[in-house]
Order: C-alpha cells, then sequence, then structure tokens
C-alpha cells in the first residue's frame, strides 16, 4: 500500500506535471499558427525550421545538462529550463508579438536578400521573423528536454520502486487532463487569432503563479526534503553493471521506436488502398475514431493492475510480446490471402478491408501499451545510482527521445529508393517489413529478461 508521503508525492508530481503540459500543449497548437499566418513566411520556412528542430535546439540543452549537471542540482536545472521557457512565452505573447516589426527586418530586406539567393528562401524567411521561429524552436523542443527528460529524471530521482509501480501509471492521468483543458481552451478562443495569442499569454503567466505556489508550498513542509539528495540512500553498483543497464535500456527503446515506427508505415500505407473507395474510407476511419479512444483508455487503465500486480518484468514484457503475437498473426494473412479472405468473409469484408482492420486494431493496442512502456521504461532507471541515472537518461534521451524519428528516416529511404510510389513499395515489401519487426521484438524481448534480471540483483543489494 501507498504510504502518507507517496501519495504526497504523486500529487505534487501529478499537479507538476499537469502544470507543464497544459502550457506546453498550448505553446505546440500555436506554433505553427503562428508561422503559417505570417505574411513574411511560408511552407518552406516550417520545412527549414523543422531541419533545424530535428537535432541543433536538442543538442544545445541536452549538452548545456551533461556540462552543468551535478547530482544535487537537478531541480534547480528544471526551474532554470522550465521558467525561462514559460517566461518567454510569457514575454512573446504580451508584447513581442503585438510589436514585432519592431524586431524583424523589413519585408523590402527579406525580398531584397530572397532575389539574390533564392535557393536559401527558407532560412531567409525564418531569419525574417526570428522572434517567431525562435517560439517555434523552444515549443517543438520543450516536450521532449522539459517533460519527458528532465521531469521523469526528477520522478526517478525521489521514487522507489515499489511506489513509483502505483504512482507512475497515476501520474499519466494528469498530462491527459492537460492536454484535453488545453485544446478545449484553445477551441474556445481561436476566433481571432490576436485574441488567442493575448489570452495564452495571461495563461502563461497564470501558469508561473501556480508552479510557484506549488514549490512555495511545499518549500516550507517537511515533503520537500525528498529533493535533497543526501537524504537519499547511497547506491553502489560496478561500473560494468551500470553500463549494462544504460546498455539494455538503449536496446529496449530502440526496439520499441523501430517497431511503433515500421508497423505505422504500414498501417498508413494499407489505407491508401481505401482513398479511391469514398464510402470505404469513411467507415473505416469512424471505425478507428470510436475505438482509438476506449481501447487506449482502457489498456491504459489495466496498467494500473498490471504493474502493481505482477511487478516491472511482466509488464515490461507485455508490450514486445503483444507486438510479437499480433504481427505473427498479420504475417499469416499476408502470407495466406486465401485464409484472410476466409475470415474476412465471415464479417462480409473485402480481404484488404479486413487486413487494414487488423493492422488498425494493432495499432490501437500498441497505443494503448505506449502507456505501459513508458512506465517499465522509466522504472528501469530507479535503482540506478543518482548520477548515472541522470546523465545516462541524458544520453539515452537526447539519441531515441523522439520515436517518430525512426518513422522519419526509414519513410525517407523508401521515398530515396522510389520518390513516386513509396506507398506502393511498402505494400509490395509488407511481408519483409512484418518480419522484421517480429526479429525486432524477438530481440526487444531478450532485452527485457535480461534486464530484468540485472534489476531483480541491484534490488536485493539495496
Amino acid at each position: 500500500m501507498l504510504q502518507q508521503i507517496d501519495i504526497k508525492k504523486i500529487l505534487f508530481f501529478g499537479i507538476l506535471l499537469f502544470t507543464v503540459t497544459f502550457l506546453y500543449t498550448l505553446a505546440r497548437d500555436i506554433k505553427d499558427v503562428l508561422i503559417v499566418t505570417s505574411p513574411d513566411a511560408g511552407a518552406e520556412t516550417i520545412l527549414a525550421l523543422k531541419e533545424v528542430g530535428l537535432f541543433a535546439p536538442k543538442l544545445i540543452l541536452f549538452g548545456l545538462f551533461l556540462l552543468f549537471y551535478r547530482k544535487n542540482n537537478l531541480l534547480k536545472i528544471f526551474h532554470v529550463t522550465f521558467l525561462g521557457a514559460i517566461t518567454f512565452f510569457f514575454i512573446f505573447h504580451l508584447y513581442v508579438y503585438p510589436h514585432a516589426a519592431l524586431f524583424h527586418p523589413s519585408p523590402s530586406s527579406i525580398q531584397a536578400w530572397i532575389t539574390s539567393s533564392p535557393a536559401d528562401e527558407g532560412w531567409i524567411r525564418a531569419y525574417g521573423i526570428w522572434t517567431y521561429s525562435l517560439y517555434y524552436l523552444l515549443a517543438s523542443v520543450l516536450e521532449l528536454f522539459t517533460i519527458a527528460f528532465l521531469f521523469w529524471a526528477l520522478a526517478n530521482q525521489t521514487f522507489t520502486m515499489q511506489s513509483a509501480k502505483l504512482g507512475y501509471p497515476l501520474l499519466l492521468i494528469f498530462p491527459a487532463l492537460a492536454m484535453s483543458l488545453a485544446g478545449y481552451v484553445i477551441g474556445k478562443i481561436a476566433d481571432d487569432f490576436a485574441i488567442t495569442m493575448q489570452a495564452v499569454g495571461w495563461l502563461m503567466m497564470a501558469g508561473l503563479i501556480v508552479y510557484g505556489l506549488l514549490f512555495l508550498y511545499e518549500n516550507k513542509s517537511d515533503f520537500y526534503k525528498v529533493f535533497d539528495v543526501n537524504t537519499l540512500p547511497p547506491v553502489t553498483m560496478a561500473p560494468k553493471n551500470k553500463s549494462m543497464i544504460l546498455l539494455f535500456i538503449f536496446l529496449i527503446i530502440l526496439a520499441y521506436g523501430i517497431c511503433q515506427s515500421t508497423l505505422n508505415i504500414v498501417w498508413k500505407s494499407s489505407l491508401q488502398e481505401f482513398s479511391k473507395t469514398t464510402g470505404g474510407f469513411e467507415f473505416f476511419m469512424n471505425v478507428y475514431s470510436q475505438y482509438l479512444a476506449w481501447g487506449v483508455l482502457i489498456i491504459f487503465l489495466a496498467t494500473f493492475w498490471v504493474i502493481y500486480k505482477f511487478g516491472w518484468l511482466r509488464a515490461a514484457l507485455i508490450p514486445p510480446v503483444m507486438t510479437l503475437l499480433t504481427t505473427i498473426l498479420i504475417m499469416v494473412f499476408v502470407l495466406f490471402p486465401e485464409v484472410g479472405q476466409t475470415w474476412a468473409n465471415l464479417f462480409h469484408l473485402e480481404g484488404q478491408f479486413f487486413l487494414s482492420s487488423l493492422l488498425t486494431m494493432q495499432n490501437i493496442l500498441l497505443a494503448g501499451l505506449g502507456f505501459l512502456f513508458l512506465v517499465t521504461k522509466e522504472m528501469a532507471y530507479i535503482p540506478l545510482p543518482l548520477t548515472t541515472k541522470a546523465r545516462g537518461k541524458g544520453v539515452i534521451d537526447f539519441l531515441l527521445g523522439d520515436y517518430k524519428l525512426f518513422g522519419f528516416l526509414l519513410g525517407a529511404f523508401i521515398v530515396t529508393i522510389n520518390p513516386t510510389s513509396g506507398a506502393e513499395l511498402i505494400q509490395e515489401n509488407q511481408t519483409f517489413l512484418l518480419a522484421g519487426v517480429a526479429l525486432v521484438s524477438v530481440l526487444w524481448i531478450l532485452a527485457v529478461l535480461y534486464l530484468g534480471k540485472m534489476l531483480k540483483e541491484v534490488e536485493k543489494n539495496l
């Protein structure tokens, strides 16, 4: 059962995660509209910014973290990063955006530069609205660095494996609520973009106040002592064991990213078969929209029970095992179309539609299991020594934190091979791609088993 201090941890970190996620979601929803609605920008500006946004700001932030991190200043780094970003957003919304002409080069200067160097039009336009570009880049990396990395690094430092079994799944409720509320708020104030920008600016200010009051209250209570690393029990571990645990966490995240991205590309390519049949496509997407939220919700709720009842190892095995089993099932229908058609006839469906339905159900299942993967992945860092888990997580999140990168690289590779018929190429190589997912899933299972064995030995010595 959870102790009183564990309940306080969950509430504190939950409110903190809600606040950070709510403000990030507002910035994320604004950033694309901000660039597109600018008269001095266009689609090429977003493409230029994405080239930078995928790597450069992330490299700077993670590099600065590794340079300045010490075992007793993780909370200070979180404060500086979050408060700095939200303060910038607040100032931007209420002062910079209404007076953007004071900060940006004149439109005539931008056009003259484009005329002299048309190949660099995207970069020139991005510089021409450099405050907007800075907003876009900061909003793009805030989720990865502040939430996915710094927040969970701070949680991993204060939670134990036992309290995290129930505490971590509960924490995931708060960002879901925050994103829903942010979407509702944006929808209510989206009629006039200037008014939206001003309203979001005041919401950023409100978020800063909530954040300050949260830490002010906790600083005056005994709970704040959980952030004092001197009160944590010392953890001694051989350097080889630390490296091996981090290596297997790396491999697990790598396997998850490869499987998720590959299956997503295969699924989306199968949907193009229905683009010629409007009725069939509308029916398909209607079914998908109806069941995605319910499927994810049911699996998410089951996450609480699975981790608390069965522990880390069995819970961590569920995502790769389910990925393997569903992929093998789909491969059977791909390799033996007559079997798939027989099953499709039972539901009065065409064979290809039935296959796409299976891929969709797999997509829903794996989307729900993503919560379980996130929780077990973060729990794997907890037994490590303070510096090792913070720096190790920093390096791993820098390299693999954006799971969408795998899909981007795979898609770019396919387009390089055949720019005119990438979807057809995926369809032709479905079996190969699914076999690759099955193989990676097996390696994923082996990595989880070995990591579970190492974590069990570490817990015995604590």
